[in-house]
């Protein structure tokens, strides 16, 4: 019998035996796996801090193990290193896999591990995995936020809070806004920004919708939270809305009323020259607007404008206008030094047949320009009554709160006792503050009448506007030079030179909640 015969046939009795032939590398028992240790805790972990772990999975049975999948299922901080991809282990072999924990919250952070093998008692045998998270965390409250309806052209906001929830400082290093039309982001925060824990700060979406449709904003916000980028998302739905148009020719001549409070102390001599040296300068500037303009001068306590109303018609004006602004001595005048209060007794006296009649016209524009080296001293004569009182008063006399601008020549610069309560006022409506310490009277005076006819043209609307829905054209082409005045429901535009078709369209408000 041959060597290969004999051992077929050997191999044949085996089998009928019940007899197996054995892999090398196997007993012919099972496989069985242990993973060691069954949990890893990682402690206490700050934002830029990662922490790496290692357990053992060990083949003690009598069999090759496969090890199939490692899932890792849980929080997002944790992550295995240790790529395994069907990796056999011999009997008595075993294999180190690393788990890194970088927290992403700053809470208890949990999770697991999964080991799949070809253990036929244990087919999955888990791994806890715990960390704790001390991280900056951004919170945008409210998110989402739902406008729900609104009509085309109407204005909406919402308050968006940005609050660090976390346990360490978190640093806003950039804000992004994408949107459909009629959704922006509005803020005034210094960035990069370094909130405290607990702190927060405050943006502003605002919503004005143009059209019909759906709306949808996103924030997105760039911050040291370590999982990265995070957003808050805005909705809201444009209904159509009623809107107007309406449409003007620009006055040639526009009116502008202007009046000149002057301190005549007796420190003020020589500015008053200059002023009145300089006033054709200021008539010459006024006309390349505009002939319709009047001037005013006041100095002496009873209020009466001296010379009477000036204009482009009087004769010797610039002599009457010297003449005008040098009227009065200090020892003779009160309230030399209260011009506000001076300027409000000009006004009380423009009714008819009284002193200033036709100094104030319907609709035009009103600057007030006060000239002195002192502070104004209205609330010495009456202590309850602040710059704001007189600047009220004066606004009561007008068909408009909005017409009155206050401008000066005033002690800007400390020269001699400063200029409070008069660079409240010019603040307060608008005007411009000019040094009565320097000698530039050529250019205080040009400025002087550009502030005049700044506000010279003015186009009446027919209905009330969503103010933000306005569209101010001249001769066709859109301009931003323009202001609404909400008192006389009315456009002022700036910058023209008369005869120019004027149109404004708008969504009307009655429509808005």
């Amino acid at each position: 019998m041959s060597r290969v015969l004999a051992l077929a046939l050997l191999t044949t009795a085996c089998s009928d035996q019940g007899f197996q032939v054995v892999p090398v590398g196997s007993s012919g028992g099972d496989p069985e796996v242990v993973v060691w240790p069954d949990s890893l805790d990682f402690g206490s972990l700050g934002a830029i801090e990662t922490d790496t772990l290692s357990f053992q999975i060990r083949n003690t049975g009598e069999a090759i193990l496969d090890i199939d999948e490692l899932e890792l299922i849980g929080d997002a901080g944790f992550t295995v290193l240790t790529e395994i991809d069907s990796v056999p282990l011999e009997i008595d072999e075993s294999i180190s896999v690393d788990v890194a924990f970088s927290p992403l919250e700053d809470s208890l952070q949990e999770g697991e591990i999964l080991v799949y093998t070809n253990d036929p008692d244990r087919p999955a045998v888990p791994v806890d995995l715990l960390g704790w998270g001390r991280v900056p965390m951004l919170q945008i409250t409210p998110d989402p936020h739902d406008f729900g309806t609104v009509n085309a052209g109407c204005p909406d906001e919402a308050i968006l809070a940005l609050q660090n929830i976390g346990a360490e400082e978190l640093v806003i290093a950039a804000l992004d806004y994408t949107a459909d039309a009629g959704l922006s982001l509005d803020h005034a925060l210094d960035l990069p920004l370094t909130l405290e824990p607990g702190a927060y700060e405050e943006v502003s979406i605002h919503l004005l919708s143009t059209t019909a449709g759906e709306m949808k904003g996103t924030l997105a916000v760039d911050s040291t939270d370590p999982r990265g980028l995070i957003e808050a998302t805005q909705t809201a739905a444009g209904t159509d809305a009623d809107s107007a148009e309406d449409t003007g020719v620009a006055e040639v001549d526009p009116p502008v009323d202007i009046l000149f409070a002057v301190d005549r102390s007796c420190s003020m001599d020589d500015d008053a020259a200059a002023l009145a040296d300089n006033f054709g300068t200021f008539v010459d500037a006024l006309e390349t607007t505009t002939g319709g303009w009047q001037v005013g001068v006041v100095t002496l306590d009873e209020g009466c404008v001296n010379g009477g109303v000036l204009d482009a018609d009087t004769s010797d004006l610039e002599d009457t206008f010297l003449d005008a602004v040098l009227t009065g001595e200090d020892e003779e005048i009160v309230n030399d030094e209260a011009l506000l209060q001076l300027a409000w007794r000009a006004l009380q006296r423009t009714e008819e047949g009284d002193c200033n009649e036709g100094l104030l016209r319907p609709g035009a524009p009103f600057h007030l320009i006060v000239v002195s080296d002192e502070p104004e001293r209205s609330t010495e004569i009456a202590s309850a009554w602040t710059w704001d009182h007189w600047v009220d008063q004066l606004g009561s006399f007008l068909d408009s709160p909005e017409q009155l601008v206050i401008s000066g020549v005033v002690d800007t610069e400390d020269c001699n006792e400063g200029d409070d309560g008069y660079a409240e006022a010019i603040a307060a409506t608008g005007g411009t503050a000019l040094s009565i310490c320097s000698d530039d009277w050529a250019d205080h005076v040009s400025e002087l009448a550009e502030v005049s006819v700044t506000d010279a043209w003015t186009l009446p609307l027919s209905q009330e506007p969503v103010v933000e829905s306005l569209a101010v054209t001249v001769d066709g082409s859109l301009t931003t030079a323009w202001a609404y005045d909400s008192a006389s429901n009315a456009v002022t535009i700036g910058g023209l030179a008369g005869g120019e078709t004027l149109s404004a369209t708008y969504t009307i408000a009655t429509g808005c909640n």
